[in-house]
This record gives structure tokens, C-alpha cells and sequence, in this order.
């Protein structure tokens, strides 16, 4: 109820956002005022959007009554990039992808959707920022054990050694510009709470590279326990 209290007024923001970006193409000055103009309106309807995505990390962290079920992993990366293809496109960046398509997990498909899509989203907004030549991520996906890794790598140079200590925590964000920094805090405790398992990050030659570790369920998490297996 409250998230949808919020929305309402972002609605009517974004609505006459878009009624002023009709009126500026009808006005009849010059293309440095009308580029002017344009580009502030940009920054509003931006901000209005970093707002919309927040509520929404908020109503799918906090919704109820979550029962976890078998999924086909490749099938939920492929409706998370399906997501995002749009950006993909415009961005021209090139997806690596690499799954072994009959890795199974028991969770939450929508609550791993969202935080596939939410890393990705994170390193299209780091090479768009960094206006990398030869955009590309990668995403690779294996089977340890009891255990299922899910890396997505970028090559966009990397975070800075200050953030990168405390990126999952709350209000810290890589965005130049209106980051909420609360999506990599959500994405991980989700993780956490729905699949028993992990998030790290760490830079490398090219980027940065997320290492999401899925345990599944109860039943895997004894697994792991009876062989030794730890998730860091």
C-alpha cells in the first residue's frame, strides 16, 4: 500500500515531465536553448526514474508469504537480459553468456531475476559513465559442488579501492550521478535470505566481476555442511 502511495506522484511527475518534452520540440528558439532545455529535462525525468526503480527494489525485497521452488537458471538469466536488452542494444555492448542449461536451483525465481538484472543493470551504468570502447560483460555460470557460482564480469576498469570496501552496504553507490545505493545492499541480502548464499565483488585486468554463490535450501545447506563446503 505504501510503495503504491509513492508511485502516484512519481506518475503524475513523469506524465508531465513528458507533456513539457512535447511543448520544447513545438517552441520556437533557438537548438542551443532548445538543447539546453532538453537535456535538464533529461536529468529530472533520470532522477524521477532512479526514484521509480527504488520503490520497486523496495516492493520486491519486502513482499510476503515467499516459498521457493525448482527453476531452470538459464531460463531466469535469459528473462533478466531479456529485460535489459534495450540497454544492451543502445549501449552496444556485447553479452558473453555461458550456462550449463541443466543447472536447477531451488528459491525464488523472481527474487534471483532481480538481482541478476540488478548487477547488470550496475555495469551497463559503469561503461556508459566510463564511455568504454568495446563494451562487454560476461556472464558464466557453474555447478560447485552443492553449490551454484553465478559470475558477471565487466570491462569497464574496475571500482575505486573506496568504495568497493563497502559497496553492499546501504546508500553506498558506483553512479556518477542519482545511484540510490541501495540495489547491490538489497541484491544481497536477498541472496542471502532466499537462496542461503552470497555476494562478493573484486576488480580484475578488465573490470569489475561479481561472484554470486546460490546454496538453494535447507536440504543443500546440509549438504555442504556433511562435506566441508563453506560459502565466503
Amino acid at each position: 500500500m505504501l510503495t503504491h502511495q509513492w508511485k502516484q506522484p512519481l506518475a503524475a511527475l513523469m506524465l508531465k515531465t513528458g507533456t513539457v518534452r512535447d511543448k520544447i520540440q513545438m517552441l520556437d528558439i533557438e537548438d542551443k536553448d532548445q538543447k539546453f532545455l532538453t537535456k535538464n529535462l533529461e536529468g529530472v525525468e533520470s532522477i524521477l526514474n532512479d526514484q521509480n526503480h527504488l520503490i520497486q527494489d523496495f516492493r520486491d525485497f519486502f513482499h510476503p508469504n515467499k516459498e521457493g521452488t525448482l527453476f531452470n537458471l538459464a531460463r531466469a538469466v535469459k528473462s533478466s537480459i531479456e529485460v535489459l536488452d534495450g540497454l544492451f542494444v543502445k549501449s552496444d555492448i556485447k553479452l558473453d553468456i555461458g550456462i550449463d542449461e541443466k543447472i536447477e536451483i531451488i528459491g525464488i525465481e523472481r527474487d534471483l531475476r532481480h538481482v541478476i538484472i540488478n548487477i547488470l543493470k550496475n555495469a551497463v551504468d559503469q561503461i556508459n559513465d566510463k564511455e568504454v570502447e568495446n563494451p562487454t560483460i560476461t556472464l558464466t555460470a557453474i555447478k560447485k559442488g552443492c553449490c551454484t557460482e553465478i559470475d558477471i564480469e565487466d570491462n569497464a576498469g574496475g571500482i575505486d579501492k573506496d568504495i568497493i570496501k563497502t559497496i553492499f552496504e546501504p546508500y553506498v553507490s558506483t553512479k556518477q550521478l542519482n545511484g540510490t545505493g541501495l540495489g547491490l545492499y538489497i541484491s544481497k541480502r536477498i541472496t542471502q535470505e532466499s537462496f542461503k548464499g552470497d555476494i562478493s565483488v573484486e576488480n580484475t585486468k578488465n573490470g569489475a566481476k561479481f561472484c554470486i554463490v546460490l546454496l538453494g535450501n535447507g536440504e543443500m545447506e546440509k549438504s555442504c555442511s556433511q562435506n566441508n563446503l563453506t560459502i565466503k
